[in-house]
């Protein structure tokens, strides 16, 4: 018997509204989108604005490209995101608007301790 796996990638191409730090709605998507790899602050804690403007004003009208991974406990779509070539989550860690989310990323940008137990 030969078992056949079929593995489907789903990209979403089209122009975005910021909801906040680390999430976006695509135009025509009833969902939203989780930038994979971060954690930025909420709209409504310390930075969170400053988060919200900094990619508001970076995607502005350019079309946002995500690559989805999967799908988080709120069934949003948790996707690796670019726009204008630049990966959104790099762009929010070197701007200091958000942090790598080392549980899943598993140090994708290579702001994750080497050592877990010790950070």
């Amino acid at each position: 018997m030969v078992e056949i796996i079929i593995a489907l990638q789903l990209t979403l191409i089209a122009p975005a509204q910021v909801i906040d730090g680390d999430t976006l709605r695509l135009e025509g998507l009833d969902q939203t989108v989780r930038i994979w790899g971060i954690d930025a602050p909420e709209r409504h804690d310390h930075g969170g604005s400053a988060a919200t403007k900094s990619l508001r004003a970076f995607i502005a009208h350019a079309p946002v490209r995500c690559d989805v991974k999967g799908r988080d406990r709120y069934d949003r779509y948790v996707a690796l995101c670019r726009a204008k070539n630049r990966d959104l989550a790099e762009y929010l860690l070197t701007s200091g608007h958000a942090k790598e989310w080392c549980r899943y990323s598993s140090g994708y940008y290579g702001h994750c301790p080497k050592n877990p137990e010790k950070g």
